[in-house]
């Protein structure tokens, strides 16, 4: 089969033959070494040059989408983190999970439900909470599962709700950050003595229009978050 990149390849190789043909013929070593590897550092600058001037020359187009793995997902496919999502859920709610020691998870996630349930009477708004389908720590899926369907998920959300009863190290906050750099709108519902990251606190008190719209409030304990929530309506995420 001719094409453009055929010839263009082609060329290449005839261009190196003739460049190492030469060399051989040098009786100076080292000189030929010398001039071989410019050659050749010459021809890789000028492959390069042809992939970004004229890609179509070497068989790749701007914007083509990264090949995918036999399994059906690129580990290098940008193409996806770049495109428009549609948006599925009005707001993301975050909270910590297995690290939860002094509360437990199963208690915790009972809170949260109430959050949840608040939240879609009284502002009308749908919610996402990877707990919802998840009643014990043995019900969670695999740690790199678990990853790129919460990534997906605050994708698809307007808005990110993160709930923070205590400080301890948890995904939440890598929740929050993925939030932040996707440019959602955020609340931190954090408990009274609990001190967030540098970056989320600077987000919280930012009045910056470079930052998404970012407010923090403090709890006392989830009955007067749930009161909080049923007094402001919706305008506690606008």
């Amino acid at each position: 089969m001719t094409s453009a990149s055929g010839v263009t390849t082609l060329a290449l190789l005839v261009v190196e033959a003739i460049a190492i043909s030469l060399a051989v013929s040098l009786t100076d070593s080292d000189g030929a070494f010398r001039y071989t590897m410019g050659i050749l550092a010459l021809v890789i600058l000028m492959y390069f040059v042809l992939a970004l001037v004229r890609p179509e020359l070497i068989g790749t187009k701007r914007g083509e989408r990264v090949p995918q793995h036999p399994g059906g997902r690129s580990g290098h496919d940008l193409t996806a983190v770049t495109e428009e999502p549609e948006i599925k859920y009005d707001i993301f709610i975050s909270s910590p999970m297995s690290s939860l020691e002094s509360i437990g998870y199963e208690k915790f996630r009972k809170d949260i439900l109430r959050v949840m349930e608040a939240i879609e009477t009284h502002c009308r708004l749908r919610c996402y909470y990877s707990g919802k389908h998840r009643p014990t720590l043995e019900d969670f899926e695999a740690t790199d599962v678990g990853l790129r369907n919460d990534m997906e998920a605050v994708r698809a959300s307007r808005r990110f709700l993160m709930i923070f009863p205590e400080s301890i190290v948890s995904s939440a906050l890598v929740e929050a950050g993925m939030a932040l750099a996707l440019g959602k709108p955020a609340i931190y519902f954090t408990g009274r003595n609990v001190s967030l990251p540098f970056m989320l606190e600077g987000a919280a008190n930012s009045t910056s229009r470079r930052l998404p719209p970012t407010r923090q409030y403090r709890f006392s304990d989830i009955e007067q978050l749930i009161r909080q929530i049923k007094n402001n309506g919706r305008d506690i995420f606008e």
